[in-house]
């Protein structure tokens, strides 16, 4: 969708309730904004707001786009599917043995140099890669933000086939970007693999709900997305976003088969 203009978002707009239940949130005419503050709380911030942020470079200045969508892609647990081909990789002999694990918060830049080369026109441009990082050692306790990196790993050489970027805040959890190989014919639907162990890792762990952004990508609701307007998604979104899940996201743990079979 489309808007005549974007006006300008400032953290004290997100943090005044009633320009942001009054005005913002019903303003469905309205989705997105820019900001030039980088600042690691405007981030959390507009993030806890429900907002998802890209970037754009405009006439040489990078700035924030931040977006409160019209429309959000939301996965419950319930609706998720599990395709024929992930099912046939999920039962073969090399995934049943290990041969593939999936690893979180591993490396923040190994993760970023993949979705770059991945994607040659992606909006991680260099400045929102320094925030990501910056952002990354930040343990927020006010709003329970945290960066998430998920990366679908090779055992034989820990060589990432595809992963992603996002955030968990309170007991849910928001898509950024990510990237799957697409090069190698052996990976052939180890995009959509990742994501299904994904999902059934955060649900394990007890987060509500899985916000994948933007609805228009047909893979999102191929996984089980629900095309969820911007007001259901807010009660949703603020109902979970100050709750805890029942099990902390653990760095560096392999996650693989052997603790994904009783999930799958």
């Amino acid at each position: 969708m489309s808007q005549a203009e974007i006006y300008c978002l400032t953290i004290d707009d997100i943090l005044d309730p009633h320009l942001l239940y009054s005005y913002i949130y019903p303003n469905t005419q309205f989705h997105l904004y820019w900001s030039d503050d980088w600042s690691e709380d405007f981030y959390i911030e507009s993030a806890y707001a429900g907002f998802i942020s890209t970037c754009l470079n405009v006439s040489g200045s990078e700035i924030l786009l931040p977006e409160i969508q019209t429309n959000y892609a939301v996965l419950d647990w319930s609706n998720l599917i599990i395709s024929k081909k992930v099912e046939k990789i999920i039962e073969s002999k090399a995934f049943i043995n290990n041969s593939y694990y999936v690893r979180l918060n591993g490396s923040l830049g190994n993760t970023i140099d993949k979705i770059s080369k991945y994607h040659k026109d992606n909006w991680l441009s260099h400045k929102y890669a320094d925030l990501l990082h910056r952002l990354n050692v930040i343990k927020d306790k006010k709003r329970d933000f945290e960066i998430v990196t998920v990366e679908l790993c090779d055992s034989a050489n820990d060589e990432i086939i595809a992963g992603e970027i996002g955030y968990a805040i309170g007991a849910t959890y928001t898509s950024l970007t990510g990237f799957c190989d697409k090069v190698s014919k052996k990976h052939n639907n180890f995009g959509k693999l990742q994501l299904v162990l994904l999902a059934k890792t955060l649900q394990y762990h007890g987060y509500h709900f899985w916000n994948l952004g933007h609805p228009y990508m047909d893979y999102k609701v191929k996984l089980g997305a629900r095309i969820t307007p911007r007001q259901d998604f807010l009660k949703k979104w603020l109902a979970s976003r100050d709750q805890q899940p029942t099990k902390k996201l653990i760095s560096e743990f392999r996650f693989d088969y052997e603790f994904y079979k009783e999930l799958l």
